[in-house]
């Protein structure tokens, strides 16, 4: 009775459901992948689980999974091709700060993903190993990265400021009362929007702070504090993607 209840329990279900998606499979190895970086890395940690012995079994199993990963990313950016197509499509002749940012932002992301396909030819040997496949192109996909998670703040700043508009022009409106409460609702509607995007900027700066490290741009990871953003933004990365699963009817 309590094994049916357990099988047939909603969470179950949707976790099931969850890591039978690609998404799913790929944000938990993520999650991982920046936590056995972050036990490596952190001083403390080291010493509390002694694993000096392991630290080869730790860094193997953090390159693994990065491999699994880039063959659960593969062919991904055609679907990102696609968006920026019709994006384009809709521009409607005009060139606004809107569609510059946005049009860059998954422009950037589909070069990212793109080179790092590169990056998984080279590891089969599908590509030669040479000094610009080992050393240069993993430092091209990384900026590729870069680029594109500062496009996105610029992004999410713009529209801050447009709610900030939005919101200000609401509340020095004069309402009539029956329309009070129709306007509390879009300002409530407002400030989740807000919410969101100040989560993204949060979200954009972690990666941002890993992947700066990765460029040794600035030197951020002497202690683990760059795998924790990722580890951190890998959380984010998991809680969007099962928030988006629906409940189970099972």
């Amino acid at each position: 009775m309590v094994c049916d209840t357990l099988v047939h329990h909603p969470s179950l279900n949707k976790l099931v459901t969850f890591l039978e998606t690609v998404n799913g499979r790929e944000k938990s190895l993520r999650l991982l992948q920046y936590l056995f970086s972050f036990i490596l890395s952190n001083k403390n940690l080291n010493l509390i689980l002694n694993i000096k012995k392991n630290v080869l079994l730790y860094k193997n199993l953090q390159a693994q999974i990065g491999i699994v990963r880039k063959f659960l990313r593969f062919l991904k950016p055609i679907s990102i091709l696609q968006s920026l197509i019709k994006l384009y499509n809709k521009r409607n002749g005009s060139l606004h700060i809107d569609f510059i940012l946005t049009f860059y932002k998954n422009l950037f992301n589909c070069l990212y993903l793109t080179f790092d396909q590169l990056n998984l030819l080279r590891i089969l040997n599908v590509l030669p190993k040479n000094e610009f496949t080992v050393k240069r192109l993993p430092k091209i996909t990384n900026y590729f990265w870069l680029f594109g998670l500062v496009t996105s703040l610029l992004t999410s700043a713009k529209t801050i400021i447009t709610l900030n508009e939005k919101l200000i022009e609401l509340k020095n409106n004069n309402i009539e009362k029956q329309n009070e409460f129709e306007d509390e609702k879009i300002i409530q509607s407002l400030n989740i929007q807000k919410h969101q995007v100040l989560r993204k900027i949060v979200w954009d700066l972690l990666d941002s702070t890993v992947v700066v490290n990765s460029l040794d741009l600035i030197k951020l990871n002497q202690n683990g504090y760059a795998s924790l953003a990722g580890v951190i933004t890998s959380y984010f990365g998991i809680k969007e993607a099962w928030d988006k699963i629906p409940p189970s009817t099972k």
